[in-house]
């Protein structure tokens, strides 16, 4: 449904909510989150019905269900491949952002094994493109705090100096003083 405003309109079912495929991504409430790391491990196993879980010891194709490229799968011999051996297909995330995996068993028989996962990654350290541009932001704003207080500084001093007197006011005894020597000058001349 395109324009529906809650999941509840589009008929989820518990099994939906819980699912991982992507027919019913829209569906989720919660994914799984991990903290960003340079490397991530897929531990995979076949789950069946009253039985122990087995280890998946089988080679397999990983790729991102919604074309995100902010990834690489290697292998343990530092390969980049989306096919991968059971215990040695490793990860690696280039940011912060929902994955979507889809994993594809490589199997000689009839029946397939297939699977996907929801991982969102989190706390990633920035790139250095925003980086910079925030270190930009931050120095031109600090520039243009301090040139706006230099501009307010500096006329407040104009204003207040504007207001003082050109002439300092002399109390009477320095005007004796300053007529009795001005006499004295007069005469000597």
């Amino acid at each position: 449904v395109v324009s529906t405003q809650s999941t509840g309109e589009c008929g989820c079912t518990n099994h939906m909510r819980m699912s991982d495929l992507e027919e019913f991504s829209d569906c989720r409430k919660f994914v799984y989150t991990a903290p960003y790391s340079n490397t991530f491990n897929p531990q995979l196993f076949i789950a069946q019905y009253d039985r122990e879980n087995i280890p998946l010891n089988k080679s397999y194709q990983i790729w991102e269900v919604n074309n995100r490229t902010g990834y690489n799968v290697y292998t343990s011999d530092g390969d980049l491949s989306p096919s991968c051996n059971h215990y040695n297909c490793t990860i690696e995330f280039q940011g912060s952002e929902l994955f979507h995996f889809r994993i594809s068993v490589v199997s000689d028989t009839i029946c397939t094994y297939d699977t996907e996962f929801l991982i969102y990654i989190v706390n990633a350290p920035l790139t250095t493109t925003h980086y910079n541009t925030i270190t930009v932001i931050v120095g031109v704003t600090q520039f243009l705090a301090i040139l706006i207080y230099y501009h307010c500084t500096r006329e407040h001093d104009e204003r207040n100096f504007s207001r003082k007197p050109l002439s300092i006011a002399k109390t009477s005894s320095e005007h004796s003083d300053v007529s009795a020597r001005s006499e004295e000058m007069a005469t000597y001349l």
